[in-house]
């Protein structure tokens, strides 16, 4: 008998990753927590409804003791593969020989971000950490600087769908697609060599739904006889209800977690959507957000207290916040120079940055800056943090040409995108999913409020279809014409268009997704 999904993809091209017994675990993942994940989708919606009512998250009450983590083992936060200094880039061959390589003590394999999801692309990327789990001795013969990185797997999130994976006749969850195959080819090399399976968790919005995956490891534990604590999971708090219910989520996850992570990227993305009809939410251009934004420091601030109090590491990705944002030419010569210091004297334990070029400068730099300080302190006060810090409004202005930026940079990334090249970076700056839905979010949000510009004119759709437009004029210019036509660049700008003039409920993967094949 064929396995589900089987008839969307051929033996040839599946590289043997998708065996009978693979599936046969995708399934059981699939049968077991399905509905669950369904009822956390729905209570997504019902929670953004309440917030376009004019809510915002407030703290859990604390019930039993819950905000006091009570570790059942011994901790795992004395896995040292969360260093000081960790790679995030896309699961594919060469991408994971030059993270595994770049000297840093974690790559992050990100499918959620950094991979376009073709269906290619997902089995190649996956035969690719097969291969490492399975070799990794002959992949540590390569590297000539010294030990390779430990790998974490981001899996996609939630609210995406497999679609070329069917059980029962529905597509699968794209994370449980994700974090099954892996989980299933490290419990096999366990068996061969003692592997901690490393993942990373992003875009939770709820306690509820740390607690469904803390289900998802105890039953991947017996099914696959794994030694428990075999799993570690560091844990993205990038969503404005996360945000607030951090205590909560590490005690649902309290025999894995390791770390927590903060990604001011997405968290800005989360900001717009969640409150995408207040007007006291408008962000300013890109350019203009930086870490001296208020909300931005009480929520770094917050998430360090958190991880003081219950003892994990606290990672920051904010670097990427500034790089994501620069052209090529400035990107290059910020390449001489990485400032870390705001992160350490806030108390970071580490940093997740997002290029190879760039690791030895942050090891460097946690060297001289956090010469003689533990990787953690039990030196918790009070937290003066509270939820309307969180929350509070931001300041900077929106010019013309960070509006044509935003529409030029999303152009460029999404035709990449879609062609199946997800991890290709933009000559604008983008360089994943991740940014380019904060790109999304600021023009949806500034159609939607009729944001003024420094030069007295407001944002409106037929400005920013001026722009789409325009800029796809000039592409065709560059390119000529025969390679335009060939090229995804108009569905690019059909897609730009529609997703920031909807009513930016769906996420800008869930849309784009459904052209991908």
């Amino acid at each position: 008998m064929m396995h589900p999904g089987a008839e969307a993809a051929q033996p040839s091209t599946e590289e043997g990753i998708l065996t009978i017994e693979a599936a046969e675990f995708l399934c059981a993942l699939h049968r077991r927590f399905a509905s669950r994940r369904q009822e956390l989708l729905t209570e997504r919606d019902g929670r953004q409804r309440e917030f376009d009512l004019g809510h915002i998250p407030e703290p859990l009450p604390k019930v039993g003791g819950i905000s006091e983590i009570a570790r059942p083992g011994p901790p795992v936060r004395s896995d040292l593969a969360f260093g000081q200094v960790m790679l995030a880039g896309p699961p594919e061959g060469d991408g994971l020989s030059r993270g595994l390589n770049s000297g840093a003590s974690l790559f992050i394999a990100d499918f959620d971000d950094c991979l376009s999801p073709t269906w290619q692309n997902c089995l190649q990327s996956h035969a690719s950490l097969r291969r490492a789990y399975d070799r990794a001795d002959l992949l540590a013969m390569k590297d000539l600087a010294g030990e390779l990185a430990a790998i974490s797997v981001r899996p996609r999130n939630l609210s995406l769908e497999e679609k070329h994976f069917l059980v029962d006749g529905r597509p699968i969850s794209a994370s449980l697609f994700d974090f099954g195959l892996n989980i299933f080819y490290i419990a096999y090399a366990v068996q061969a060599r003692p592997i901690a399976a490393h993942f990373s968790l992003s875009k939770l919005e709820s306690h509820r739904e740390a607690r469904l995956w803390g289900e998802i490891f105890r039953f991947t534990e017996q099914y696959l006889n794994i030694p428990r604590g075999s799993i570690r999971v560091m844990l993205t708090v990038d969503t404005v209800s996360a945000a607030s219910e951090m205590d909560e989520i590490l005690y649902e996850l309290r025999e894995y977690a390791t770390a927590l992570e903060c990604s001011p990227v997405s968290y800005l993305s989360s900001f717009v959507k969640s409150f995408r009809f207040r007007r006291e939410s408008l962000l300013p251009q890109r350019s203009d957000i930086n870490l001296e934004q208020p909300f931005l420091q009480a929520y770094q601030e917050l998430l360090v207290h958190c991880c003081r109090k219950h003892e994990v590491r606290a990672i920051s990705s904010s670097p990427q916040l500034v790089q994501d944002g620069l052209k090529r030419d400035k990107w290059e010569r910020a390449r001489t120079s990485l400032d870390i210091r705001h992160e350490i004297e806030l108390g970071f334990d580490g940093i997740c940055i997002a290029d190879a070029h760039l690791v030895p400068m942050a090891l460097s730099a946690f060297k001289e800056n956090a010469r003689g300080r533990a990787w953690i302190r039990r030196d918790v006060g009070h937290c003066h943090i509270t939820s309307r810090d969180l929350f509070s409004p931001s300041f900077g202005s929106i010019t013309m040409m960070a509006l044509r930026e935003n529409v030029e940079s999303m152009l460029e990334y999404l035709e990449a995108w879609l062609a199946g090249h997800g991890s290709a970076r933009s000559a604008s700056g983008i360089r994943n999913m991740a940014s380019a839905e904060l790109c999304r979010a600021q023009l949806w949000q500034w159609i939607r409020h009729s944001a003024r510009l420094t030069c007295g004119r407001r944002v409106s759709r037929y400005v920013v279809e001026c722009l789409i437009r325009d800029s796809l004029a000039s592409i065709e210019l560059r390119v000529g014409e025969v390679s335009f036509a060939a090229s995804k660049f108009f569905m690019a700008g059909e897609l730009l268009l529609s997703s920031c003039t909807d009513d930016c409920h769906s996420s800008l993967p869930v849309r784009a997704y459904a052209h991908l094949c």
